[in-house]
């Protein structure tokens, strides 16, 4: 009885296993689930997109509102572009200018009103004695005198420099605004050579200083418009068109450091041309009169002076002189056509 009870158990035992062998093959190859996972995270996907445009969204609407414009500028940014621009060299360098290109000293004074009208009142005395340089740099002296001696009346900080400056801006006022009163061309050129002689004596008192840069502006100045004069009355004066060829040759050794050197070249170089074209119209290349030695002493030194400055990296005057050596070498070849 005994066996027959442990092989009922055994039998019971197989048959267990049997069964959930066959329940566990059941389950392996059951058909698929009615919901397909890769739509199930496509769905997932779509829902996570949503929830953190909504998230970004609501971001967006916490944002603060932008704040409104306001005057970015204050007094010391507009002394310290003023400070950098005075210390230039205007004699040797060209003026300085603005990022947007424009002359630095011109738009300092609009900045300079602005900002006294948006805080009258303010720093008067300071914002005075800046514009007062500013007027002097740009040759204004009339202007520059006027407001040094509006900040010399405040009796502030500043009057005893502002009343220095003024005595300088007096000198300068009095030689820029020299009129000559001559009834001739040899009364002209006696008071020119005294205003030139004026200005050699400013330029010796301003040694050193931060106007001894204009002084010797305001020569150059000076003896370009005695050039001009030269030039333009040459048929009028004993030698006048030696004299003016001197001149420009003067100006051009004494100011090798002016920032006006290539304009100098080009001025001696167009007269040159000028007494070129002279001597062809005198004197047509067709006929037996004419010369070619004569000409080549206006027309060579005229190439050669155009060529010279052509050459002159970094000065705007370069491109302007090859464009004139060109119209020159083309003359040189016509006349010479000509004169076959």
């Amino acid at each position: 009885m005994r066996r027959k009870t442990c092989r009922s158990e055994n039998t019971i035992t197989h048959d267990g296993i049997e069964r959930a062998t066959d329940i566990r093959s059941s389950h392996e190859t059951s058909p698929e689930p009615l919901i397909n996972m890769k739509y199930l995270s496509t769905i997932s996907v779509r829902v996570f997109l949503t929830v953190c445009l909504s998230v970004f969204m609501w971001g967006c609407s916490s944002l603060p509102h932008k704040p409104a414009p306001h005057p970015y500028e204050n007094l010391l940014t507009i002394m310290a572009d003023c400070q950098r621009a005075l210390s230039t060299d205007i004699y040797r360098f060209p003026y300085p200018v603005d990022i947007s290109g424009q002359n630095i000293y011109k738009s300092s004074l609009v900045r300079l009103a602005n900002y006294e009208r948006l805080y009258p009142g303010r720093f008067t005395e300071a914002l005075t004695f800046m514009r007062a340089r500013l007027y002097e740099r740009l040759g204004d002296y009339t202007q520059a005198s006027h407001h040094y001696l509006q900040v010399t009346a405040m009796n502030g900080e500043m009057s005893s420099l502002a009343e220095e400056r003024l005595a300088i801006a007096k000198n300068f006022e009095t030689i820029a605004t020299f009129n000559i009163h001559a009834k001739n061309a040899e009364e002209y050129m006696q008071e020119y050579e005294a205003k030139l002689a004026s200005l050699d004596t400013l330029i010796a008192r301003c040694a050193g200083q931060d106007t001894e840069p204009l002084a010797r502006l305001e020569k150059e100045k000076a003896e370009v418009d005695y050039a001009v004069f030269l030039q333009d009355y040459r048929h009028l004066l004993q030698d006048g068109t030696k004299r003016a060829v001197e001149k420009w040759r003067a100006i051009i050794k004494e100011h090798e450091q002016s920032k006006n050197l290539p304009s100098h070249k080009i001025h001696l170089a167009d007269f040159y041309f000028t007494l070129a074209r002279e001597y062809v119209t005198w004197m047509p290349p067709e006929r037996i009169g004419f010369e070619w030695g004569i000409f080549e002493n206006f027309a060579i030194p005229a190439r050669d002076m155009y060529y010279q400055v052509s050459l002159m990296d970094g000065y705007p005057e370069k491109l302007e002189a090859r464009g004139k050596l060109e119209a020159i070498l083309a003359f040189i070849e016509t006349v010479r056509k000509r004169s076959r």
